[in-house]
């Protein structure tokens, strides 16, 4: 496995493959004078509506890409974000059902900083919704 520090020096050359030039980061690790967005109000156990705040950051910031540098409450924060900002239903996220809209690509580089959460090697995103765990496949 390649090393955060490695993993981090390679982001600029990252995001230029990606054609990501405004990303949201999630975390408390990132490149120092960035001036990116950072999105770090997520719980240890990450709730919707911490996504739901981070969409809307999103949005505001006019983002278009996300980062996540840490552990597995920050990347499962980060994948259930995403989804919820491509989803065709929210109602149905709830539920762990993702319908991703017509032709939405939104990258998202994941870089660990722990290991053993299963969130550094899964697609799913492990999730609260309503006071009870669940998970969100992608």
């Amino acid at each position: 496995m390649t090393s955060p520090l490695k993993t981090l020096d390679a982001l600029p050359a990252l995001m230029h493959t990606l054609s990501m030039s405004r990303p949201l980061f999630f975390g408390r690790r990132r490149p120092q004078s960035d001036g990116f967005p950072v999105f770090h109000g997520y719980h240890p156990n990450p709730d919707l509506s911490d996504c739901e705040s981070a969409a809307a950051l999103f949005l505001k910031e006019h983002c278009d890409g996300l980062i996540a540098i840490g552990g597995g409450s920050c990347m499962d924060t980060a994948k259930a974000t995403k989804a919820y900002l491509i989803t065709e239903d929210r109602e149905k996220l709830k539920e762990g059902v993702l319908i991703p809209k017509q032709d939405t690509a939104l990258p998202l580089i994941a870089v660990p900083s722990t290991a053993g959460t299963g969130s550094e090697a899964t697609c799913a995103a492990v999730v609260y919704v309503e006071n009870r765990k669940g998970s969100i496949p992608h």
